[in-house]
């Protein structure tokens, strides 16, 4: 993978940051939905966050996959999900890599998010990128300042890469989306009311997931997703 020398970054869909490039750095990736396979509290964030703190950071595994597995499990073994909580990066390039790094530098335990979605820039247009956050069921640090927290306590945290103010995801992002979406809303039960984006949260002050992307979410998109 290839970055440009200098990328500003959004972490948690709240505050620019600034971070250098980081060549040669992979990050656990997962193949677009349609294409072949080819072979997740113990600290408070900074001031003005809207993350949540989590158990400490453990790196995901690196290298292929050959299937969606990864992210696969047993229901027995899932910590109580409520919402599938839907965010764009408001950046034209990124990865959970490149995220993992920001957040971060914003004092959080890491990646806020549970998953990222690439957008062909900085990973494999659609690849699905999961976090250690999945992977350990932990509490995500991505939709703060909602009652009770539960939003991040509850709260899958699902990113595309790109701003959806006025561009829309790629084909394949929304097709990876809906996958992904559709087994986690069957997995953890979430109904289509419960699938939202991060400026519907309550108590939320952002435009995430971006105006397009948000039209495209409560139109159809959602309801695909709750049927499984």
């Amino acid at each position: 993978m290839l970055w440009g020398s200098s990328l500003s970054l959004l972490a948690g869909c709240t505050a620019q940051l600034g971070l250098t490039s980081m060549p040669g750095v992979s990050s656990t990736l997962y193949p677009p939905a349609g294409a072949p396979n080819k072979d997740t509290a113990a600290r408070t964030p900074a001031t003005g966050s809207t993350g949540h703190p989590g158990p400490k950071h453990t790196p995901a595994p690196t290298g292929p996959v050959t299937s969606d597995r990864t992210w696969r499990i047993s229901p027995l073994q899932a910590r109580r999900w409520n919402y599938l909580v839907i965010h764009h990066s408001s950046t034209a390039t990124g990865n959970a890599k490149i995220f993992h790094n920001a957040h971060l530098r914003r004092g959080w335990r890491g990646l806020g998010y549970h998953f990222v979605i690439c957008n062909g820039h900085g990973g494999q247009d659609g690849e699905i990128q999961v976090g250690p956050r999945w992977v350990q069921q932990m509490t995500g640090a991505h939709t703060g300042n909602t009652p009770k927290n539960s939003y991040n306590q509850h709260g899958i945290g699902i990113c595309l890469v790109g701003d959806f103010m006025k561009s829309k995801p790629t084909a394949a992002q929304l097709a990876s989306l809906e996958r992904l979406g559709r087994y986690l809303a069957t997995t953890c039960n979430i109904p289509a009311k419960q699938i939202l984006a991060h400026r519907d949260a309550p108590g939320a002050k952002t435009d995430c997931c971006g105006d397009q992307l948000h039209r495209q979410l409560h139109s159809t998109l959602k309801y695909r997703i709750a049927r499984g």
